[in-house]
């Protein structure tokens, strides 16, 4: 959240119209071995917890990844409504998941992605 007050502080109370950008470090997960159901779910599992905690609410308008919120021993609470409608930046409407979805490249390994 403290990404959102920034850019809300930026836009509403300085009143700047310029762009704002947010970069992420992120290391894609790739599957050990494409044929395993146990390594794809991993590397989604891990793309949920690095990437899907921030990237879901602020680009997708979506709760952070059900897996991730369902782990034991975690200090992660769902967010409210009201947090993920201000945690959501006006770019959301840019943000999309591939074209048949992200498992459908995970399994075809001659996928330029």
């Amino acid at each position: 959240m403290p990404h959102s007050a920034v850019h809300k502080c930026y836009k509403q109370t300085l009143g700047v119209t310029g762009k704002v950008t947010l970069k992420f470090a992120n290391n894609l997960a790739v599957p050990r071995d494409l044929t395993k159901s146990s390594d794809l779910a991993a590397a989604s599992r891990y793309q949920d917890f690095i990437l899907g905690i921030m990237a879901n609410p602020l680009f997708l308008g979506q709760q952070c990844p059900s897996e991730v919120l369902a782990t034991p021993n975690l200090n992660l609470t769902a967010l409210t409504a009201d947090q993920i409608s201000y945690s959501t930046f006006d770019l959301s409407q840019f943000a999309s998941e591939p074209a048949g979805g992200f498992a459908s490249y995970i399994n075809n390994s001659s996928d330029p992605l």
